[in-house]
């Protein structure tokens, strides 16, 4: 691989980190304003089905995809699903009627809190990519990113199986009067 073509995709790779670290910032406050369903359509369905079509879409069109393009087109996914949890949280957001008392937060305390954060988060992250990582260490790029466009349309089918079991079966439930009657 050229070195001009690493370095390119170096710069392509860094780009999709503080997108990520705000869509997970944005998830946690969807769900601190009780938009829980939101914040997981931001976090484990929305970047991944824009990326998919980003990825189909492009293909269809130009009819060949490299790596960079496919980064850049998954910062693209990123920043799609960050403008959907912004806007949702600026739909449901609060107003606030009376003044609120004003909050000391001591900046170095916030910052060991923050370091700590983005080490466990930087560690989930490394953790959730960790196989793509090891196949693409032992094989080419091209079965790395086959793998990864398999398990993300397999997540994707997953969670929206579940999401259809869920709706299902909360509707069974509910015919009965009690939570705990499960229909025996």
């Amino acid at each position: 691989m050229p070195a001009r073509l690493t370095t390119r995709l170096f710069l392509v790779g860094l780009l999709p980190v503080p997108v990520m670290a705000l869509i997970l910032m944005m998830g946690a406050a969807l769900r601190g304003i009780g938009q829980v369903v939101g914040s997981l359509v931001l976090g484990l369905v929305l970047r991944h089905a824009v990326f998919l079509l980003l990825l189909i879409g492009f293909v269809a069109l130009s009819g060949r995809l490299d790596a960079p393009t496919a980064m850049g087109l998954h910062v693209l996914a990123a920043v799609i699903a960050l403008t959907y949890g912004l806007a949702n949280w600026m739909l449901h957001r609060p107003v606030a009627q009376t003044p609120q008392p004003q909050i000391h937060i001591d900046r170095q305390d916030m910052l060991r809190a923050t370091g700590i954060m983005g080490v466990i988060a930087g560690a989930q992250t490394l953790n959730a990519n960790l196989d793509v990582i090891m196949i693409g260490a032992f094989r080419d790029a091209q079965t790395a990113g086959i793998y990864k466009l398999s398990a993300t349309m397999a997540l994707l089918t997953v969670i929206l199986w579940n999401v259809a079991l869920h709706a299902l079966v909360r509707k069974r439930l509910a015919i009965n009067s009690t939570p705990f009657a499960f229909g025996l």
